[in-house]
């Protein structure tokens, strides 16, 4: 076991010293379903390519010495497209090309083991997107309430995920993300909507602290599954009302299963 020396000389883990933070970059490649009320999920091959840029903190858990607190703060660029073939032609075309770019938040309490490190994370971002539909599989009638999402648009997105850790600069991440297109925003809906969400997360932090903290083991998991729980239920409570608990339109939904590399580039104590 390698012993690591200088500010983290009393930290016995090779991976993961504390206080740090490291820049990060992130590249992902995901298989994303886009779907809207209006219609049907877009069919063809769906894919999505994505970067992430930041500076990871890793600080010890005051819970536990066994554990990491994690959060990523990072800026986010990303392409989905799903590519299909109508069935009157044999030629390929691009029904729906979806750029996104904003800022997120990662952040997890993880194991610190011996030859790996390994946390559950929450991730949210609020993100710019460009939707643009294409010829799709669907009647004119689906095609004009889809083509209302084409220009520049606001969304949201959140996930759920696994940062495994293996080397001292290379960890690997499995997530699952569920993004949120506005056809339009309405401020004071979008904010109380936002609101609400938080406070449901503040809520959990402190329950999940009075229960969980007497047994750090359970900690990690806890804290990823009961937010992730609130998120992903609002957002299917969005799928209607885009602003839930407010009357407010339809979005469009984008789920997307992802699977990335992270490098870690220097180093800087705290």
């Amino acid at each position: 076991m390698l012993v690591v020396a200088g500010p983290a000389a009393a930290q016995s883990y090779s991976l993961i010293e504390t206080p740090l933070r490291r820049f990060t970059l992130e590249a992902s490649y995901g298989f994303a379903a886009p779907s809207a009320r209006s219609s049907s999920a877009v069919a063809g091959t769906n894919f999505s390519l994505e970067a992430t840029l930041g500076a990871k903190r890793f600080l010890d858990s005051r819970h536990s010495s066994l554990l990491v607190d994690v959060a990523y703060p990072h800026a986010i660029a990303s392409y989905t497209g799903a590519i299909s073939r109508p069935p009157d032609t044999t030629t390929q075309t691009t029904t729906l090309s979806l750029i996104k770019i904003g800022l997120g938040i990662k952040d997890g309490v993880g194991y610190k083991l011996e030859q790996a490190a390994v946390t559950p994370t929450l991730t949210s971002a609020w993100l710019l997107t460009v939707p643009s539909f294409g010829r799709l599989l669907a009647s004119p009638d689906e095609q004009s309430k889809l083509e209302r999402f084409n220009g520049l648009r606001f969304g949201v997105s959140s996930a759920a995920g696994l940062n495994i850790q293996l080397a001292s600069s290379f960890a690997v991440d499995f997530s699952y993300e569920q993004t949120l297109v506005f056809p339009r925003v309405v401020f004071l809906q979008f904010l109380g909507a936002q609101a609400l969400q938080m406070g449901m997360q503040i809520g959990a932090g402190y329950f999940i602290d009075a229960v969980f903290g007497g047994a750090p083991s359970l900690l990690p998991i806890a804290h990823t599954v009961l937010k992730s729980a609130i998120n992903f239920t609002l957002y299917a409570l969005r799928r209607d009302r885009q602003f839930f608990p407010f009357e407010s339109e339809s979005p469009l939904l984008v789920n997307t299963l992802k699977l990335g590399v992270a490098f870690y580039i220097g180093k800087i104590y705290e």
